[in-house]
């Protein structure tokens, strides 16, 4: 049987969103934003350093849109090159997923990637249809129909998932009937166990993301633009939201569920989904018309801005989290790198400054208080 969670709206005269209640889903204590502290210190950030990808320059991704942080394993995928490599706790090179084509264990295309202990698992919207591989030499085990189209997928286990699969501005209807629901969840073959966040008709996000969930343990986080927080899913169906309070929130109409992108200028709005450590999480938030990210602490209940003046604690590319660390990548780009430490970032060993000289990846690992 699927399970629903509705969710209603407060709006005031002005069409502004003053307050959201998601009914049957529990609501934490609000993150207030409307006094972030202009600096994160050594009180909140442990250490940086870096853990070098060896053999990334070989195996080479132009970026990465999805970090998966799995057991001992770091599973790592580009989508405009439809490919995902994978390299153990040591930072050596295991495989790689490189297999685009129309033959029977092949992929049209990666639209995003989940990992759990056994496997990996990549959605193609083009053939619809997603492949199974193993996680612990890559290679193909199966591929399954699917009758969605998905822009995301997270997985708790080999058979519970999920999913989302937002249209975006200016039309991007899905081609296949996705429910209007902004989060569901799936079996092992892809059967729908249940929906979350009912959407209104015709919702349309203004803008895309890489990735719409991020993961830390038994915990999948997801945001969207239509909500000022973010929620929090487990393995049991719960789900939690977690709202942001902003001084200056971006205008919503009921009608439209989301306000024209122009009347977003000079408003404050979480950009994308947060990482979420154990005692922290890390928020990208648009404020003042600037793009910056944000660490807040939850004893505290304090947000944090990485300071303008020094790089010595900037939060660079973090692109996933385990436990209470930050991962950030620093991929082929050296003279970036320089410029860090020039601006007082921690300086690499000789072996990560080599290889980013020689055209790889780096991770940088920020460990929390």
């Amino acid at each position: 049987m699927t399970g629903i969670i509705f969710s209603g709206f407060f709006l005031a005269c002005s069409n502004q969103r003053v307050a959201v209640i998601v009914e049957g889903v529990e609501t934490t204590d609000s993150l207030d934003f409307t006094t972030p502290v202009d600096t994160v210190t050594s009180a909140e950030l442990n250490s940086i350093h870096y853990f070098p990808l060896k053999g990334s320059e070989e195996h080479f991704l132009g970026s990465v849109t999805k970090l998966c942080v799995q057991d001992n394993l770091y599973v790592l995928g580009n989508k405009g090159q439809d490919k995902i490599v994978c390299y153990n706790n040591k930072g050596e090179f295991l495989y790689e997923i490189d297999a685009k084509g129309a033959g029977p264990e092949e992929y049209l295309e990666i639209a995003n990637f989940a990992t759990t202990p056994t496997s990996i698992y990549a959605i193609d919207n083009f053939s619809h249809k997603i492949s199974q591989y193993s996680i612990a030499d890559g290679k193909f085990m199966s591929k399954k129909d699917i009758n969605f189209v998905a822009l995301d997928i997270e997985a708790f286990d080999d058979d519970n998932f999920l999913f989302t699969g937002l249209a975006m501005y200016p039309n991007s209807r899905p081609s296949m009937d996705n429910g209007n629901y902004a989060v569901w969840r799936t079996d092992g073959e892809w059967n729908r166990t249940g929906d979350y966040i009912p959407l209104p008709d015709d919702y349309m996000e203004p803008f895309g993301k890489r990735r719409w969930f991020t993961k830390n343990g038994d915990k999948i986080y997801f945001h969207f633009i239509n909500y000022d927080g973010y929620f929090t899913f487990d393995k049991e169906g719960g789900v939690q939201y977690s709202p942001v309070i902003f001084k200056n929130p971006w205008p919503r109409v009921e009608e439209k569920a989301v306000g024209d992108w122009q009347e977003a200028e000079g408003a404050d709005y979480l950009t994308k989904t947060p990482y979420i450590a154990k005692t922290c999480g890390l928020f990208e938030i648009k404020s003042d018309n600037k793009l910056l990210p944000y660490l807040y602490e939850f004893e505290k209940s304090q947000f944090y801005q990485t300071p303008m003046s020094t790089a010595k604690y900037t939060f660079f590319d973090i692109q996933g989290v385990k436990d209470n660390t930050f991962i950030g990548v620093m991929n082929d780009n050296f003279d970036l790198y320089q410029m860090f430490v020039d601006y007082g970032f921690p300086k690499a060993d000789k072996e990560s400054e080599e290889l980013l000289k020689e055209g790889g990846m780096c991770l940088l690992m920020y460990e929390m208080k």
